[in-house]
């Protein structure tokens, strides 16, 4: 497992490591790293002799980005399964085509989905913004599910916070990834490299998730998912943060800014 110091990764992790042990799997390293950081030599040094056959990424941006082009790089993409919890569209564009290709990602929205609400969004978008506007994601997908639920409850309520409020539980929406009264199930993804689907998206796979690899099984997937991070209790987050102590900010490195964060990558 390798992830940022900050305690969404702290949480996905300790979600991984309950997960595992269900199955009966064993986590063979866990990695945390300040944002900011670019040189992932050494970590890749040592997962490549943990002989781990999976690896569960709780980097984000351009850590993200930097770790996936470097484990290409070094020519270990086959090497072991990889399952990213937060890469969205605007890495796996920076990641690019090649480097990218087998990683697997669990997200509530895809820019590819197949729904009519999403293909009017995407045709709003870049009708608006443009071709070469940055690709929507799970991230800028759920602000607008945000920002769509709240305007009709205002003028759904009576107008008043309390009124607001009261709508905001009631209204029931149709969103580009599942209508607003069910809660969208986790869609197993890879990326895609077939010649049939276009070159820098997402390939969308059955959530049974009988193509993936054996050990990116749902069965293994699902506790890790991101929701399941979100919902990590205290306790469990805590005994995992024992492990691996945070260090005093005042001994924090400072993450220093690359062209790719400049560039838009969260």
């Amino acid at each position: 497992m390798i992830g940022n110091n900050y305690r969404w990764g702290h949480g996905a992790h300790a979600a991984g490591h309950r997960a595992l042990e269900e199955v009966g799997g064993q986590v063979v390293g866990n990695e945390f790293v300040e944002l900011g950081h670019l040189d992932f030599g050494r970590v890749i040094e040592e997962i490549e002799r943990s002989g781990a056959d999976c690896v569960l990424s709780t980097l984000v941006g351009a850590d993200e980005v930097a770790f996936e082009r470097q484990v290409w790089e070094a020519g270990l993409r086959t090497k072991w399964a990889t399952l990213s919890l937060a890469m969205e569209e605007s890495a796996r564009e920076r990641i690019g085509d090649d480097a990218a290709a087998g990683i697997w990602a669990a997200l509530g929205y895809f820019e590819g989905l197949d729904t009519t609400e999403n293909k009017a969004l995407l045709g709003r978008y870049r009708g608006k913004y443009g071709r070469w506007a940055p690709p929507l994601s799970s991230l800028s997908e759920s602000v607008y599910e945000a920002v769509a639920l709240y305007a009709a409850a205002v003028r759904n309520g009576r107008g008043d916070v309390r009124g607001v409020a009261e709508a905001l539980r009631e209204i029931r929406m149709t969103m580009p990834e599942a209508p607003s009264s069910q809660p969208a199930r986790t869609r197993c993804v890879r990326t895609c490299t077939s010649p049939r689907q276009s070159p820098g998206a997402f390939a969308s796979r059955p959530d049974d998730g009988r193509d993936a690899p054996a050990s990116l099984r749902p069965r293994r997937l699902r506790p890790a998912s991101t929701a399941a991070a979100e919902s990590a209790d205290d306790s469990a987050v805590k005994a995992h943060r024992d492990r691996v102590p945070i260090p005093p900010r005042s001994d924090r490195r400072t993450p220093t800014r690359s062209p790719t964060a400049a560039h838009g990558v969260r």
